[in-house]
């Protein structure tokens, strides 16, 4: 029995230590945006604001036309759920991007705690960051 268990033991070992390697870019690239915090997330906000800017909410917003976190804030509002529901529901009920320039892969249902339950649109790129976030810090962990 201890022999199966060193066994299973070193599988797994073996397992984290490939997913470590091939995780590495991932994290040295996380890592290095430590260095400019700013730097980085102007990047993020310009890819995403160049990506979607054909989209109704960036021809509403001029997103081709903001190069700066000020314009940002100056030109999109703070909004609440009650603004985008519109929208996400004609996104629901088309199949078509709307508030982005990419169809939704699917919607999350919030537990509705503070209001009333939201779908929440899932597009490939939010996937992408989120399955970059996650092999980060998993990296990191090893």
């Amino acid at each position: 029995m201890a022999q199966a268990q060193a066994h299973t033991d070193l599988d797994c070992e073996r397992a984290w230590a490939q997913f470590a390697s091939e995780a590495a870019p991932a994290l040295a690239a996380f890592e290095a945006s430590l260095d400019a915090p700013e730097l980085a997330q102007q990047r993020v906000l310009g890819s995403i604001l160049a990506r979607n800017a054909a989209s109704e909410c960036g021809r509403r917003h001029g997103f081709e036309s903001i190069h700066s976190y000020e314009a940002f804030r100056e030109r999109v509002p703070v909004t609440r759920w009650q603004d985008v529901a519109p929208w996400i529901e004609r996104s629901q009920a088309t199949r078509e991007p709307v508030i982005s320039a990419e169809a939704p892969s699917f919607y999350e249902c919030t537990s509705g705690s503070s209001a009333a339950r939201k779908e929440i649109p899932y597009t490939p790129s939010l996937l992408g960051e989120l399955k970059r976030a996650v092999v980060a810090w998993l990296a990191k962990l090893y």
